[in-house]
């Protein structure tokens, strides 16, 4: 059983920390020698080219790199994603965030190996779920709606590292909500949603989001959300 991935890369991977942050998330997929294809969708060429030339001297070169119109790079992601994959799962993920498979996620247990067999067989065996996450650590959490059967977690929305069944996420997904808040994970799960599917965490799997505080859209802000991008940080 083979599972396509995808690391994503923005402009923020044009910074040297965030690049290494981009080569350990490549390479912790690059190296599951059982995986399909594991390509790199970037945002910006000069840094998808820099991460293509680290990855080469350390031995991972992408499948291919696909370059994103960065207007629409948070939707345009997910629906080139879709349009890649080849396997009934694939993954796609932020580049900052690292699967830790190995790890006992406690009072949860170890996944049965191999792990992208495990999370592949959670999606066949629960037909109404749509895509599974890894648990973030350090934080991220979201607000559960359901129980727990022992494996997987249903939740309101998700993302950072995400399995998705290939097919749900199609050319007419939506664009980022006009609002702002929330970011465009939480608006592709409640389309999701609105077509009758589920999401939720994988909870044996566990994965370090390197970037915590400092990520592409979110930083650490006493009081609330902050977005990066706008001069005077924008209120969310």
């Amino acid at each position: 059983m083979r599972l396509d991935a995808i690391v994503t890369v923005g402009r923020e991977a044009e910074d040297p920390i965030r690049l290494g942050m981009a080569l350990a998330t490549f390479a912790s997929w690059a190296r599951q020698a059982r995986l399909g294809r594991v390509r790199v969708i970037g945002q910006s060429w000069g840094a998808s080219a820099e991460l293509w030339d680290l990855c080469a001297r350390h031995g991972c070169v992408p499948s291919e790199v696909v370059q994103l119109d960065p207007v629409e790079s948070q939707r345009g992601r997910h629906v080139q994603a879709a349009a890649l994959a080849t396997t009934d799962v694939y993954g796609i993920c932020d580049s900052d965030i690292v699967l830790l498979p190995h790890l006992v996620v406690e009072d949860c247990g170890r996944p049965d190996p191999p792990w992208h067999e495990y999370v592949a067989g959670l999606l066949r065996d629960r037909p109404k779920y749509a895509m599974l996450s890894a648990l973030p650590e350090p934080g991220g959490m979201r607000p559960p709606m359901g129980g727990t059967d022992g494996h997987v977690w249903q939740v309101q929305n998700t993302g950072g590292i995400r399995f998705v069944r290939r097919g749900v996420v199609t050319p007419d997904a939506p664009p980022r909500h006009p609002d702002g808040g929330g970011g465009y994970d939480r608006d592709l799960c409640y389309w999701l949603d609105s077509r009758g599917w589920s999401v939720g965490y994988a909870i044996r799997l566990l994965a370090v989001h390197l970037g915590y505080g400092t990520s592409s859209v979110w930083r650490d802000d006493p009081e609330g959300a902050v977005d990066w991008r706008e001069p005077e940080g924008r209120r969310l």
